[in-house]
């Protein structure tokens, strides 16, 4: 998803009555959640609407028709057919069907090979290596994207050894797949139907969420197979823990060696704009960052040394504190879902048309009422 359109930069001066008070700004944010890089720690929060976005933003580009959906032959698999091979993508969106859900994983990469070998072996292998990698199983230099995708069906998917709680959109999950020749659509040929390498009995291993320590030039990005632009990741990359995500809007929960579907949620916000995605992002993060209210908390301490000392107040925190406090009226009194269906009249981050009234008594005028997207 593109970056939020930048603000006039406030605060971070030292006026003549001596004080300095940079406000939270919700756009500041959300670009930085949106980019994740540049920290060396982050809190399951940053990373889990991180990866809400990399999928809300996979769903524009896909409307827009910038996303590969062809079906591929998957050549790059023809090496390893009837071989036990290790995948990761990333989990991008969801597809329901009346046999069952599947998981679109973007951009997979070969990661190695166990070789020959049946399903029961492998899983002995990977049980023995205790999470670290197996002597038997031989690495892939470059780990080569395959495809711009592969679907992942969940009643075919053994998660018996994966120790992870759920499956959440926008984290890379790794898995081990048999090669398999079958025929099916290519886009490529005249054939009704043509052979092409798919994965079957998939055994799942685990799943994270990278994020770069370092800033990213973004000028380096590169296209990837889907179409999809990305960073590529370099230097010291960390693989986030997915443990402490709120599982409320996790799209699998892993129960034994099932994975059972949970994407109620995500189906009432898959087919909606771009607008309403943002705007529900906003709203995630009203509920749940703790840097909102440590913004409002700090805003609130400062506001009456502004007031004293004549000190123009900030547009946008006093739009976020009012938005705040009418949301959590309506959550309080249980008048709103949890995966409510958000509003699509207005841009949340730029128009502040639903807050006139409230902004004049304040003083404020030229009140931006106008959308981005």
């Amino acid at each position: 998803m593109a970056k939020r359109p930048k603000k006039k930069k406030v605060g971070n001066k030292t006026p003549k009555n001596g004080f300095t008070f940079t406000p939270f700004s919700m756009v500041r944010r959300v670009n930085d959640l949106s980019q994740l890089e540049g920290k060396a720690e982050r809190i399951p929060f940053e990373m889990q609407t991180h990866g809400l976005i990399t999928a809300f933003e996979f769903l524009n580009l896909r409307n827009k028709g910038k996303i590969d959906t062809s079906a591929s032959s998957r050549i790059g698999l023809q090496p390893y057919l009837n071989q036990y091979v290790g995948v990761a993508g990333r989990i991008t969106d969801v597809r329901r069907t009346k046999d069952g859900v599947s998981l679109l994983i973007l951009d997979p990469s070969l990661v190695g090979t166990f070789g020959n070998r049946k399903k029961a072996e492998v899983k002995r292998l990977v049980k023995e290596a205790n999470g670290k990698d197996s002597k038997y199983f031989q690495d892939i230099p470059n780990q080569p994207i395959f495809s711009s995708h592969v679907w992942l069906f969940l009643p075919e998917v053994d998660a018996s050894l994966c120790k992870d709680i759920a499956l959440y959109l926008g984290s890379v999950i790794t898995f081990y797949a048999k090669v398999e020749l079958y025929k099916g659509r290519v886009s490529t040929s005249h054939l009704k139907k043509a052979p092409k390498y798919g994965l079957g009995s998939i055994i799942l291993n685990t799943s994270y969420m990278p994020y770069m320590v370092q800033k990213m030039d973004e000028t380096k990005f590169k296209p990837s197979r889907s179409g999809r632009r990305v960073q590529m990741m370099f230097g010291n990359c960390r693989l986030g823990s997915t443990t402490d995500f709120d599982s409320r809007y996790a799209v699998g929960l892993i129960e034994g060696s099932n994975v059972e579907p949970s994407v109620d949620w995500y189906f009432k916000l898959r087919n909606l704009g771009q607008k309403a995605h943002w705007n529900w992002i906003y709203n995630f993060m009203m509920d749940n960052d703790p840097e909102v209210e440590k913004g409002l908390t700090k805003y609130a301490n400062f506001k009456p040394l502004m007031l004293k000392n004549k000190v123009g107040l900030p547009m946008e925190i006093e739009v976020l504190k009012y938005r705040k406090a009418l949301r959590d009226k309506v959550v309080s009194e249980s008048t709103v879902e949890d995966f409510e269906r958000p509003t699509t009249e207005l841009d949340l981050f730029c128009n502040y048309s639903d807050c006139i009234e409230h902004l004049e008594k304040l003083g404020f005028k030229n009140i931006p009422v106008t959308d981005t997207l």
